[in-house]
């Protein structure tokens, strides 16, 4: 084989590689783009969480509030039916806390689940991308 020969094959082989890369950087776009897209849902749901928590930290203390009055008052020298009615408003009051503080607690379980979902999607994405990028340094050292 003749050093034209030889060079015909070297370059034909580059073309190949150059090929591959060209496939693997669009890939490594294309993840980039997936990247960026959890990030920005990342970035959202935390903002979200951050409110909810807040939230339910003004929830929790108007629920100790609440408390607070409703003890205090208890204590007072009322009776009878006007008593009666207070208590059941009481519990009603408490009742409807209780519940938002609950809900609120439910959603931002739901809040930490798909955070840590996403979270593992980036992770995972980021994985990929150094593979390409790895992959694209072997076959840029093989091109000479």
């Amino acid at each position: 084989m003749g050093q034209s020969e030889l060079d015909k094959v070297k370059e034909a082989a580059n073309k190949a590689i150059n090929s591959k890369v060209a496939n693997f950087r669009k890939e490594y776009d294309s993840k980039m783009g997936q990247h960026k897209q959890i990030a920005q849902k990342l970035e959202r749901l935390k903002d979200a969480k951050r409110l909810a928590e807040r939230e339910m930290s003004e929830l929790n203390s108007f629920k100790s509030k609440v408390n607070r009055e409703v003890k205090k008052t208890a204590q007072g020298s009322f009776k009878g039916s006007r008593r009666k009615k207070f208590e059941q408003s009481s519990e009603q009051i408490i009742k409807a806390v209780k519940s938002e503080y609950d809900k609120n607690q439910d959603e931002i379980n739901a809040l930490n689940r798909k955070i840590a979902k996403l979270e593992f999607e980036e992770s995972s994405v980021g994985g990929a991308m150094a593979e390409i990028n790895a992959t694209i340094s072997g076959l840029m050292a093989a091109i000479k």
